[in-house]
């Protein structure tokens, strides 16, 4: 019984999109086992799903820090935000707006530069 020689997969393994894999078809596909059944995707896709959730993971901030102008003002900050100062404002982040007129009210520009 070739069902006897294949370890049961982890139980965390069941419950994500793609499930555990159980074989691969015409060295092109990969046969998954989920808890509501079998998955069969093409490996290639699989496997440019998982580098796009690394890349995704990789790039969300661990918190964002809000400084200098009116932060004072808020009561209460958004969630993954804390307060900061001006000290380091824009080292190695980025610029929503640039403001050349330092104090004077302008409108955030519609794209993001990089800071300087």
């Amino acid at each position: 019984d070739a069902r006897a020689a294949m370890p049961e997969p982890a139980p965390e393994l069941l419950d994500n999109p793609l499930g555990a894999a159980r074989a691969q078809l015409h060295e092109t596909y990969i046969v998954a086992q989920t808890r509501d059944g079998l998955v069969v995707v093409d490996q290639h896709v699989a496997h440019e799903r998982l580098v796009y959730e690394r890349l995704k993971t990789a790039l969300e901030a661990d918190y964002v820090v809000l400084g200098g102008g009116d932060v004072r003002l808020l009561e209460k900050l958004p969630p993954g935000a804390r307060r900061g100062d001006n000290d380091n404002a824009f080292r190695g982040g980025f610029r929503l707006w640039d403001n050349p007129r330092r104090g004077a009210r302008e409108e955030p520009s519609p794209a993001a530069s990089p800071c300087p």
